[in-house]
């Protein structure tokens, strides 16, 4: 449930962002002009400062989007201010191009890092348990802009994100993805299936 301020602020149809400093972690609430892709803009956005995503909700209110996050910042990370995000997460917004480009880049200096076998992703599909959304379960191993390449794999296949929950149990992270088509309305068996496997080739 939003609270009031939070409705508020969704109302007003601007970006806004609120950082919690709790020590070792970030508590980050984001209310942003929604938009398809929006989910993993941000995500890229919080990879790009540094900042591991532990827990994450999203939802669709009107125009808006309202975003909490909980995140951890990197040993050699910065101090996160308010301004520094706000302003990433314009420039991010102005050239989603340009955002992919600087996470791939993160991307292939992790990728040259020693790493141990891990189990393949798994992704499933829930087509009765909402009635208005189609629901994508993400089961993988944690790993660098995880979150950022889901949500990019949706956008791709011209599927809207209207709700997410982001859960991270040690080295294993659970996203809960309620979809629909960009016009509303959940996607066919045949679009939910299209979908799993894009995500599934696109995670391995």
């Amino acid at each position: 449930e939003l609270s009031d301020n939070q409705r508020a602020k969704a109302d007003s149809g601007k970006l806004s962002v609120a950082i919690e400093n709790r020590e070792s972690v970030y508590a980050i609430e984001i209310v942003i002009p929604d938009s398809t892709g929006i989910l993993s803009t941000v995500a890229g956005v919080l990879n790009l400062l540094r900042l591991d995503v532990r827990s994450a909700r999203t939802k669709s209110v009107g125009n808006s989007a309202v975003m909490e996050w909980i995140v951890i910042p990197d040993p050699h990370a910065p101090v996160l201010e308010e301004q520094k995000l706000h302003d990433e997460i314009t420039r991010a917004l102005k050239s989603r191009s340009s955002l992919s480009e600087r996470i791939q880049e993160r991307i292939d200096a992790y990728s040259q890092l020693p790493s141990i076998p891990v189990p393949d992703p798994v992704v499933e599909t829930f087509l009765d348990a909402a009635t208005d959304a189609t629901i994508i379960e993400v089961r993988s191993h944690d790993r660098p802009a995880l979150l950022f390449g889901i949500g990019d794999s949706i956008t791709r296949s011209s599927v809207d994100i209207r709700s997410a929950i982001v859960t991270t149990l040690g080295a294993e992270v659970i996203d809960t993805l309620y979809v629909t088509e960009i016009g509303g309305g959940p996607l066919t068996p045949e679009r939910a299936e299209e979908l799993a496997m894009r995500l599934r080739a696109a995670l391995k």
